[in-house]
């Protein structure tokens, strides 16, 4: 309210003055209202309002400038979804705070926090639950942190915070452990989905790691990305990452072109069963002819493969290249074994994942041999325990096909007992950790043998991965364990060398237990 000195503040309003409230109006909304008090009522005469209702349309001209400019200064330099700091507010306060640093002598931590597997978490909601989780993972890193003024968010899934004046590493470790405790504590639920959450955190120190924002930053982004690709919840700079974080953005880039290249070969291990040494099965292992780095590991390439977002094409060549390969031994008079390929949780969160699977298969029936095309999947827990019911819904598709479904390295991830008591799968592969700590760890004996009784009491097979000496398949046969793979019977081949192996059986017999 505006009240011009048309009285003194001291002087009471008495009998006589006349009041006039002016509203000030801009398109129809109100911005305030103009008060105006005066000496006898025939003060505000025609002429007079006129004038009044002009000066008042100035003023609420100026009071929507000015909450305009205001507004358009918080959105220049805040998140509009999450109501933190941007980009270009946290370089600003982070520059204050190296300023003071470089004055006080103090340390300042940068730390860069992601969601891990957003994209694939992405794919599977609606547009409104990922804003929701966007915001729920922020207010949850606020409450963590000392001083919440000091976050921003810098990306689509990215967040960024400083501790100023921190001393060693292990108190900025729990600062940065406590937020990510804080998101993990309880799932996300959406959609009848419940996501269990996981952050990755990267972080660089001034002035040993960075003495200038934009340096600090790059330098928190490095570890974040090599935080990501080791499974580590966070990782501190230091100075060899950047080179680890060039060489793996140039192989991504080389990776790219792999596919269309014919760089991509299949090397395939059999599962051979303990009682007649028969190979019942050979699972399809990828590997990369890279021009530069020779033959490269699938675990140095599958993560990048899914950050490229071209593992679903690659997932696809796979299982076309494999059952080429069964056609092949059968044509050489082989018989028809079953292949297996793994399966990525991106390629399982496709709609059309089972139709794609099966269209292929199709490709390579024959009416002469039914059992063609023959084909079978393995996932990891965690894979599976993502999207539950999802998954339960797929899976069963796939067993209704004839897929065989395993679940790879059980043991390893966090199913619990009512959920793998649903899940439409045919067999466990006990991860090879266990088998690798038979005969060194009583624990580990145990735990195999818990693995096998359990999923024979749910009619499931059971394949011990990583079998490598005669005494580990001795105790997996008294155990009851179906089926072995590992290095005892061979190391994965090209599909020739399987071929003269499955025809011989020669080594799988004389490894026979």
């Amino acid at each position: 309210a505006f009240v011009p000195a048309v009285r003194e503040p001291d002087r009471p309003f008495r009998r006589g003055r006349s009041l006039l409230a002016l509203p000030l109006l801009v398109g129809g909304n109100a911005k305030g209202v103009l008060v105006l008090i005066a000496e006898g009522s025939g003060f505000f005469g025609a002429e007079e309002r006129a004038v009044l209702n002009g000066l008042a349309n100035q003023i609420a001209l100026l009071l929507a400038h000015s909450e305009e400019a205001e507004e358009l200064s918080y959105i220049a330099l805040h998140d509009r979804l999450t109501g933190l700091a941007n980009r270009a507010l946290f370089d600003e306060r982070l520059g204050q705070a190296l300023k003071g640093a470089r004055e006080s002598g103090n340390q300042v931590a940068v730390a860069l926090v992601e969601i891990r597997r957003f994209r694939l978490i992405s794919e599977s909601l609606a547009r409104q639950e990922i804003d929701r989780l966007l915001r729920e993972v922020a207010a949850g890193l606020c409450r963590a942190l000392a001083d919440p003024a000091t976050l921003a968010r810098v990306g689509r899934d990215t967040y960024a915070t400083f501790f100023y004046g921190v001393g060693e590493a292990a108190e900025i470790a729990r600062r940065i452990e406590d937020g990510l405790d804080e998101i993990a504590a309880a799932p996300f639920e959406a959609e009848g989905q419940s996501l269990e959450l996981s952050l990755a955190a990267g972080i660089a120190i001034y002035p040993g790691d960075g003495r200038d924002a934009e340096t600090l930053f790059r330098n928190a982004d490095g570890a974040l990305r090599e935080a990501k690709a080791k499974g580590e919840r966070y990782i501190f700079y230091e100075p060899s990452i950047n080179a680890r974080v060039a060489d793996r953005l140039k192989r991504a880039s080389r990776l790219q072109r792999a596919l269309p290249a014919g760089q991509f070969v299949l090397h395939y291990q059999p599962r051979v069963d303990l009682k007649s040494a028969a190979v019942t099965a050979a699972e399809a292992l990828i590997r990369w002819r890279d021009p530069e780095d020779g033959l490269v590991p699938p675990l140095e390439f599958i993560p990048l493969l899914e950050e490229t977002g071209i593992i679903n094409e690659v997932g696809l060549w796979v299982v076309r290249e494999a059952l080429r390969a069964q056609r092949l031994w059968y044509g050489a008079g082989l018989g028809v074994v079953r292949v297996t390929v793994n399966v990525s949780p991106i390629q399982l969160r496709r709609p059309d994942f089972v139709d794609r699977l099966l269209a292929i298969a199709r490709e390579y029936r024959d009416p002469s041999a039914p059992s063609l095309g023959s084909l079978g999947i393995e996932l990891t827990e965690s894979v599976i325990m993502q999207n539950v019911e999802a998954s339960i819904e797929k899976l069963n598709l796939a067993r209704a096909m004839d897929i065989e479904v395993a679940v790879d390295d059980f043991g390893t991830g966090y199913s619990s007992l009512s959920y793998l008591a649903r899940l439409p799968v045919n067999a466990l592969k006990i991860d090879r950790s266990f088998v690798a700590a038979m005969g060194r760890e009583p624990s580990a004996e145990a735990i195999v043998a818990t693995i096998i009784s359990l999923a024979h009491s749910l009619d499931l097979r059971v394949i011990a991965e990583g079998v490598e000496r005669e005494e580990q398949a001795l105790f997996l046969a008294r155990l009851g364990c179906d089926e072995m793979q590992g290095f005892l019977t061979t190391p994965p081949v090209p599909a020739e060398a399987f071929a003269a192996l499955f025809a011989s059986g020669r080594r799988a017999a004389e490894h026979h237990p």
